[in-house]
């Protein structure tokens, strides 16, 4: 039976041997015939030759000696892991919503800084640059795709992420294209929250938080560029730039955290997202106009998709995009999204946007609240400027009064708009107060959003004279120590006498401080602190009733306090 057993394996031992030589032999035969092909095509660079087999390599004629069974799986392996024919070798990366690249030739990014050389890369991975990237000037044509991945300073490195230098007036521009081939089909101006669900920009400053700490989670759509400290792109002048779904959140710099755009340069940003960038360090004198927490421009700026420049600061102000006087504001051809949001910043009378049939006045808010962006449409065109905030404040007094309204410049006080405290018999005013219940402090300055009504609010005034305190009492009713003091301390108040002693008095101290009302509490008070009502046992006793020895007693010290 073991003989059996010994003399079947021996066999399928001799048939695999076979097979395995003639699979060999096919496979050099098919090689040889195309081997002119192979020859003229040259392998993709993001493909290194080590990782393919080449045909002339493949052995002939001789099949493995010692292991048949393996040199046929290994055989089998070889073919399953060669690249198809066009596939990864030319990759496409897409540089914007209508095509991709046609150039095949992108190659890894390999290198963690220093001059990048015209060509075009793309991300394997998430890179931490040992220092700044820099495309040299003078027409250097640099495309890179993210790829999904992250952008970004190694730990302990400060500078920019990437920048071009400057170039020559006359010669032909750098131009430095950023994509993401990974999220060019989404919107970027949404996170993915916990549950899976789109969270879409709100323009809140705690929507940027969320997607600054969903982007730790890779919750965002297209790859990023964080981690600067010297701004993440800087533009230098001549130069040209194009991000399609970049992400640039979480940098910081003295001046265009996000990015910086040259007098003489100009940017395309098309669905991109510039958040939670921050300026940091202290301004020079002569730096106290040259802002942009999310983006410095005083050259060209062109925005288009679902572009998004918001939750931006300047220390604890909103400052997102800031306009130098020379800038100038375009709207690509694919449009601006309703999504879209940008906070403007910038000198009062300057122009946002023009020359534009559509209005985009939705799409910008001002950051700094007493401007506002202005919409004047005038022959079929609407232009957009930043105009001082004046709004309509209306003031109601109550009752049966006329309400007051006012032109209220944003940032003003109601002190400084003049407005004083109204006055009405017998009643004591309150202040005013805002449609949802806060009130207003009169030094303060305004933040108003719109037209605005604030309503005074009254109190009944104490009574005028004894007689009119008393009136106010139960003839028929018995007095109590605490109406007793009631009494007395409006009189004392008609007679001009120092009713403010005692008001520091901690009337919790006294066992029976529930039982004081609350309108007789700074009359007990007073009259604690004058003597008139003394403590027994721990207790004042306010609604005991006062009997004739008592209140002759009271009497007498009132009169000794004249």
């Amino acid at each position: 039976m073991k003989k059996r057993w010994i003399s079947l394996l021996l066999v399928l031992a001799l048939v695999l041997a076979v097979w395995s030589v003639c699979a060999v032999a096919a496979d050099a035969q098919k090689a040889d015939e195309t081997a002119e092909e192979t020859t003229a095509a040259e392998p993709a660079a993001e493909e290194p030759a080590a990782e393919e087999v080449p045909a002339e390599e493949a052995p002939a004629e001789e099949a493995p000696a010692e292991d048949p069974v393996a040199a046929a799986e290994e055989t089998e392996a070889a073919d399953a892991e060669a690249p198809a024919e066009d596939s990864e070798q030319n990759h496409i990366h897409a540089v914007n919503r209508e095509d991709g690249c046609e150039e095949p030739s992108f190659a890894p990014l390999t290198v963690t800084g220093g001059k990048l050389e015209s060509g075009c890369y793309y991300l394997t991975d998430d890179l931490a640059l040992e220092e700044p990237l820099c495309v040299p000037k003078n027409g250097a044509q640099v495309t890179l795709c993210l790829n999904g991945h992250t952008l970004s300073l190694a730990d302990g490195v400060e500078g920019c992420i990437v920048f071009l230098a400057v170039s020559d007036e006359d010669a032909e521009p750098s131009v430095l294209t950023i994509t993401d081939c990974n999220g060019a089909d989404s919107s970027s101006n949404y996170y993915v929250d916990e549950t899976g669900a789109l969270v879409f920009d709100d323009g809140s400053y705690a929507w940027q938080e969320a997607y600054i700490a969903a982007s730790e989670k890779n919750a965002l759509a297209g790859g990023r560029i964080t981690g600067a400290t010297a701004g993440a792109i800087s533009v230098g002048d001549y130069n040209e730039l194009y991000l399609t779904n970049v992400n640039i959140i979480d940098n910081a710099g003295r001046y265009g955290a996000g990015a910086v755009v040259a007098e003489h340069a100009s940017a395309v940003l098309d669905s991109c997202v510039i958040a939670g960038n921050r300026l940091t360090g202290e301004m020079k004198t002569s730096e106290k106009q040259i802002l942009g927490g999310g983006v410095y421009c005083a050259g060209t700026l062109e925005l288009s998709g679902t572009t998004s420049i918001t939750g931006n600061r300047a220390q604890d102000a909103q400052n997102n995009l800031w306009l130098d006087e020379n800038a100038e504001i375009k709207i690509g051809s694919l449009g601006l999204d309703k999504q879209a949001k940008i906070g403007v910043s910038g000198a009062a009378e300057q122009t946002v946007l023009t020359g534009y049939a559509d209005d985009f006045s939705d799409n910008f808010t001002s950051d700094d609240l007493t401007l506002t962006v202005s919409a004047v449409r005038e022959n079929g065109f609407t232009d957009l400027t930043l105009q001082e905030a004046v709004y309509t404040l209306t003031l109601d007094l109550g009752e049966d009064s006329e309400p007051v309204t006012l032109e209220a410049e944003q940032g003003k006080s109601l002190r400084e708009l003049n407005v004083e405290a109204p006055e009405r018999e017998n009643m004591q005013f309150d202040g005013w107060y805002t449609e949802d219940g806060g009130q207003v402090d009169a030094e303060a300055p305004l933040h108003l959003t719109g037209d605005t009504t604030l309503s005074a609010r009254w109190t009944q005034d104490e009574a005028q004279s004894g007689e009119a305190a008393l009136l106010t009492y139960d003839p028929d009713a018995p007095i109590t120590k605490q109406e007793a003091a009631k009494t007395l301390y409006q009189m004392a108040r008609q007679l001009g006498l120092d009713t403010e002693a005692g008001q520091d008095v901690d009337l919790t101290q006294f066992e029976d401080a529930d039982e004081i009302g609350e309108d007789a509490a700074d009359a007990v008070r007073w009259a604690y602190a004058a003597d008139l009502l003394t403590e027994k046992d721990g207790k004042l006793h306010v609604t005991d009733e006062l009997t004739q020895k008592e209140l002759t007693r009271m009497l007498e010290d009132f009169l000794d306090l004249i």
